[in-house]
């Protein structure tokens, strides 16, 4: 499974095109804090109010909490709760190994969100910055 964690969309385009692209809840969503909601179990997530920012193209949908920013409206789409509950049950099961993938910024984000696995007991993945930019 090739499961993108966001940053930026540039991750979930380039496995979309490659027509790799597991779905997952930080596809086309720019997340520079995603520890918080996998900690959590996205457990607040839904709960917190979307903004939505209108007159400027693309429409964006900004949660301020999570410093979130959405090309589409979670708040609002049924489909958003499966892929969370889908993802979770991807990242838990052992059987399934996971290539993991997030544009950062943020040298130290890959040792922090090691630990986040790490506590919230996944297992069987690997974890790539950045990885796929330059292919």
């Amino acid at each position: 499974m090739n499961i993108s964690l966001g940053y930026d969309c540039s991750i979930a385009n380039k496995l979309e095109e490659m027509g790799i692209r597991t779905p997952s809840p930080f596809d086309w969503i720019v997340s520079p804090y995603i520890d918080y909601c996998l900690r959590t179990n996205f457990k607040y997530f839904l709960d917190q109010p979307f903004k939505k920012k209108e007159g400027i193209s693309p429409t964006l949908y900004i949660i301020k909490k999570y410093d979130f920013i959405s090309l589409t409206d979670v708040e609002n789409n049924p489909e958003y709760k499966e892929k969370i509950d889908t993802f979770l049950k991807i990242m838990r099961d052992p059987s399934i190994h996971k290539k993991l993938y997030r544009s950062s910024r943020d040298a130290s984000e890959q040792y922090r969100l090691l630990g986040v696995f790490k506590d919230c007991g996944y297992v069987n993945y690997s974890l790539k910055f950045n990885y796929l930019k330059n292919q």
